[in-house]
């Protein structure tokens, strides 16, 4: 009886191994599917993937191509505008366009211009298509004798692409109020992000900065971006292109070397500031000459 009793014993024993035998192994199969599933579809990612890559760089190989010729022609056109405008009638051979048609010569050289223009403005068509940033939306002011161009104070997303380039980090939590304006900006950083910015637009850049020196740069037509002056703020803020609002409660940086400005509503102008400390609630604007 207890040899039975054994026998039946050990026979259910076998039963159940061979039972969860069977269920390991298809888990075991059931997950090597999985997996080679999951291999499969990254393996098609990673060739999308690479197909877009391709592209990008052919992209920016006909950009870079676009760019090459635009430069060349203009490098033409402008040599032969000035060709045209230091010949003299006296130099000039008989029966010349210079001789015989000055009204001809001034309207090739009229012409050459347009086609400058309408380059520039291919150039710049190619530039908004490949730039990693937004160019600020520009408004013709006049400011005395001079027209500059106004752009909207700078807000924390602009700032975050300088801040990215320069592979510095988002120390104020600027990406979760993208479209609040900048503070916290040193003067410093303000002349920094003006000449990255004019590089992103190709603009001469308006600023030479050594280290910590900065002075208007000295070669080129300084046709960049730069902070404006009390005056250009002043006439800013009166013709309505900044909020009498955010200026009174943050101010302005100015071009003025840690200077800035907040609107008085009481004596209706602009006021001082102090914007020497590197850490500030104070915002800014850029703006640039017109071309």
């Amino acid at each position: 009886m207890r040899l039975k009793r054994l026998r039946y014993t050990l026979a259910v024993g076998a039963c159940a191994i061979f039972l969860f035998s069977g269920c390991a192994t298809t888990q075991v199969k059931d997950l090597n599917q999985k997996i080679s599933e999951l291999e499969e579809e990254l393996a098609s990612e990673k060739a999308k993937q690479g197909l877009e890559n391709q592209k990008i760089s052919e992209l920016e190989e006909e950009l870079a191509s676009e760019k090459a010729k635009y430069d060349q022609e203009r490098v033409l056109l402008n040599d032969e505008i000035s060709t045209l405008r230091g010949s003299t009638g006296s130099s000039a051979r008989p029966g010349s366009v210079q001789a015989n048609e000055p009204n001809a010569r001034e309207g090739s050289i009229a012409s050459l211009q347009a086609e400058l223009a309408r380059l520039r403005l291919l150039n710049e068509i190619l530039l908004e298509a490949s730039a990693p940033t937004i160019k600020p939306v520009e408004t013709l002011l006049s400011v005395g004798t001079g027209r500059i161009r106004v752009t909207p104070a700078v807000s924390n997303s602009g700032f975050l692409g300088f801040l990215s380039a320069m592979n510095r980090p988002d120390d104020r939590g600027r990406a979760s109020s993208g479209s609040a304006q900048a503070v916290g900006v040193s003067w410093l950083d303000a002349v920094r992000y003006c000449n990255w910015l004019s590089a992103q637009w190709q603009y001469d850049a308006y600023y030479s900065i050594n280290g910590t020196e900065v002075q208007p740069n000295q070669s080129g037509r300084r046709n960049g971006y730069r902070l404006p002056s009390q005056a250009e703020l002043d006439a800013s803020v009166r013709n309505g292109f900044l909020s009498t609002d955010a200026v009174s409660r943050v101010g302005l940086l100015s071009s003025e070397l840690n200077r800035a400005y907040r609107y008085d509503r009481t004596r209706n102008s602009l006021v001082p500031l102090d914007a020497s400390l590197p850490v500030n609630n104070i915002g800014f604007m850029v703006v640039r000459n017109e071309n």
